[in-house]
């Protein structure tokens, strides 16, 4: 799709100190690297989901190497439900952290 009218209006409320940060949801590198050609200024973030069932370390790669900032959702429950807290590795860990799962 084309974003860059998106940006630009994000840029342009950074500019009038509307906005401190700017920053994207679901960004794959290659949305990041298209964005490089029209942005002026790159987000400072990008979310994603990201857990260890999807680590995305290609895109973590990128964008530690270009200054992103990358946050995760959905990193143990997934969409309500309880995902990687009933796993056996998570509740092997909380045992052994005296913690719960």
């Amino acid at each position: 799709g084309d974003y860059s009218s998106s940006a630009a209006s994000a840029q342009q409320q950074q500019q009038k100190k509307k906005a401190w940060q700017i920053g994207v949801s679901n960004y794959a590198a290659k949305h990041l690297e298209e964005m490089a050609r029209y942005a002026r200024v790159m987000p400072s973030v990008n979310q994603v989901e990201l857990h260890p069932h999807l680590p995305r370390r290609n895109l973590r790669a990128y964008c530690a190497e270009v200054g992103i900032q990358v946050q995760a959702y959905s990193s143990i429950t997934q969409y309500g439900r309880r995902g990687l807290l009933d796993h056996p590795e998570t509740k092997r860990i909380a045992t052994e952290t005296n913690a719960t799962a």
